[in-house]
């Protein structure tokens, strides 16, 4: 549980989840204004030190809403052949997506965004630089493609995320997610427990442990 929350500003659906995901793992915070940072960040405790954690959100655009159209159009016939609870969870969601016109087939692209994410969270984690670890955290509310880690593991492949002088406050980008059930997993009920996964940042200013935050996945630069 948290040993301080400021109640002045409404937390984001990220923050929520966030804060899910670690009472879930039952991993301490406090959430106050930080080395001057204007809004709060988390300052986690772990069995490994201090992390302050910068938690942004991955908003659902028009793109996001007409590539999701996209793929859940696609699910349907496949979907509805073994179970009606999943066509009819198929049909409310499309039924949400059906202002959207058209659909967008095919992969795309949100690494551009995610970049601008980071560098956004990075500024404003600056003062902590060199004092703590420091972690951007992107909630994903299912909006991103699935293949995301390839994306990312690809761009720390080619340090197109992070490089010596680029995001070295940045200790880690960790994607948070809690995927609607019809596309997750074969359970129908009506929450599913949040992930985290770590992307580590070879160049950071403080490593980050592995073991951090009990991410679902870990994947850094040498193992991707």
């Amino acid at each position: 549980m948290p040993e301080e929350i400021s109640e002045a500003i409404a937390l984001t659906e990220g923050e929520k989840i966030f804060e899910k995901y670690l009472q879930l793992h039952k991993i301490t915070w406090k959430k106050d204004q930080l080395f001057g940072v204007k809004r709060p960040d988390y300052l986690v405790q772990t069995s490994n030190g201090e992390i302050l954690c910068e938690v942004k959100d991955f908003a659902e655009g028009n793109l996001d809403k007409s590539v999701m159209k996209g793929v859940l159009s696609a699910m349907l016939p496949f979907l509805s052949a073994f179970t009606e609870d999943y066509a009819k969870r198929l049909k409310q969601e499309l039924a949400r997506l059906d202002n959207v016109e058209g659909s967008v087939a095919g992969a795309w692209n949100p690494f551009p965004r995610l970049q601008e994410m980071v560098a956004e969270a990075g500024k404003q984690l600056r003062p902590a630089k060199g004092k703590l670890p420091c972690i951007v955290v992107v909630y994903n509310p299912g909006y991103m493609p699935h293949d995301l880690d390839l994306i990312l593991c690809h761009a720390l492949e080619k340090n197109r995320l992070f490089t010596p002088k680029q995001n070295t406050t940045v200790s880690a980008l960790a994607v948070l997610e809690s995927m609607p059930n019809i596309i997750q997993s074969n359970d129908l009920s009506d929450e599913t427990s949040p992930i985290l996964r770590l992307y580590l940042n070879s160049y950071g200013v403080i490593p980050l442990s592995p073991k951090a935050l009990l991410a679902e996945s870990i994947k850094s630069k040498s193992n991707c």
